[in-house]
C-alpha cells in the first residue's frame, strides 16, 4: 500500500522526495538543481508528505481487521492527534 501511495504522486513530487530522502539533499540544493525557489521545493515536499500520510492513515483505518505493526499503530495514533488538534 505504501508503494501504491507513492506511485500516485506527481513526477515532480517523486523527484523532490527522491532528492530529499534518498540523496539527502537540502531543499536549497534541490531548488538549484530544479531551477525553482527553496520555498517552492518545501511546498512540493510538504504537500507530497501530507498526501502520503493521509492515504496511509486512510488505508490503515479501512484495514484495521489485519494486525497492524507497532509502528502502524503508533502512526495512526499520532495522525489522529494531528487531526484532533486541527479541529
Amino acid at each position: 500500500y505504501i508503494a501504491e501511495t507513492i506511485g500516485e504522486l506527481t513526477a515532480e513530487q517523486k523527484e523532490v522526495l527522491f532528492y530529499y530522502i534518498v540523496k539527502g539533499f537540502s531543499t536549497s540544493k534541490i531548488a538549484c538543481i530544479r531551477g525553482h525557489t527553496d520555498r517552492n521545493i518545501r511546498k512540493v515536499k510538504n504537500t507530497a508528505l501530507k498526501q502520503i500520510r493521509k492515504k496511509i492513515y486512510n488505508y490503515l483505518i479501512e484495514h484495521q481487521e489485519h494486525s497492524m505493526t507497532i509502528q502502524e499503530k503508533r502512526f495512526v495514533e499520532n495522525y489522529q492527534k494531528l487531526i484532533d488538534n486541527d479541529k
